[in-house]
């Protein structure tokens, strides 16, 4: 892909949620510059994750930006990207505490670290998730708040 500069906004949504589902939404906008080269510029954020939450990073771009996001935690976390139609599936899931509809997207499960490419398929919206909840039979159960950094190129 030739280098070029794009316009990136990336919003950082927590969302708190109890054994009930989610208790509230408190959003955080982490600003980046509004023009930067995807292959040379980063964004970098950390932070502790409380069991039984989520942390949602907005990723625009048009089709066929690349992102390159390094996640490195202390404990396994659920990582995925999802599209707008499945990221409110999987956040009617997280509200009802269980999850029982298909969840379409690219996953990274029981992860430490991940180094993770993604190409963005079209000009639509996607999430960068990271779940530290035990929604998923076959995820990340760390039963605990969980400190991580994230990079994203």
């Amino acid at each position: 892909m030739n280098k070029k500069l794009i316009v990136l906004l990336m919003v950082l949504v927590i969302v708190a949620c109890c054994s009930s589902g989610c208790a509230k939404i408190a959003p955080r906008l982490a600003k980046i510059p509004s023009k930067i080269d995807a292959h040379t510029s980063t964004y970098s954020d950390s932070d502790t994750l409380p069991w039984n939450w989520m942390q949602t990073y907005e990723l625009y771009g048009e089709k066929g930006t690349e992102f390159k996001i390094r996640y490195k935690g202390n404990a396994p976390v659920d990582l995925m990207i999802l599209d707008a139609q499945n990221y409110k599936i999987y956040c009617r899931a997280i509200d009802s505490g269980r999850y029982t509809t298909k969840i379409n997207g690219k996953y990274w499960l029981n992860r430490n670290e991940a180094n993770i490419a993604f190409t963005q398929p079209d000009n639509k919206q996607y999430y960068f998730v990271i779940d530290n909840t035990d929604i998923f039979s076959n995820g990340a159960k760390s039963g605990r708040s969980v400190a991580y950094t994230i990079t994203l190129s």
